[in-house]
């Protein structure tokens, strides 16, 4: 799950430093919150895309909500009604996501 982590975090940290770039008053600013992806970005590096898509495709409900638990420890905005409905959108699409595979699998027992 470390390959989910590590590009989850890039997303995470992406959001972050997109309202602090929007916020920023000039364009050092504005490249200073972008260089706050470089760690990031090099940790992208190290990940398996491959074995990412397999890692996901295998996650078990206590991985989900790890994965869930993971994006609501290091999601992080100033606006803190709307980082709560982001953080419940993300828990519902996993959710949901689980649901659909639920539907795919019990519709599989009707086909000839």
């Amino acid at each position: 799950m470390e390959n989910l982590k590590k590009i989850l975090a890039v997303l995470i940290e992406g959001g972050n430093v997109a309202e602090k770039v929007i916020k920023a008053k000039t364009i050092s600013e504005k490249l200073a919150c972008l260089l706050g992806l470089t760690d990031e970005l090099f940790a992208l590096s190290g990940v398996n895309f491959a074995q990412a898509v397999a890692e996901f495709k295998a996650l078990d409900e206590a991985q989900k909500k790890e994965l869930v638990d993971f994006f609501a420890a290091k999601f992080d905005i100033e606006n803190d009604a709307v980082e709560q409905k982001i953080e419940d959108g993300v828990a519902l699409a996993v959710a949901a996501e689980s649901l659909i595979e639920e539907i795919i699998a019990f519709s599989k027992g009707f086909k000839k």
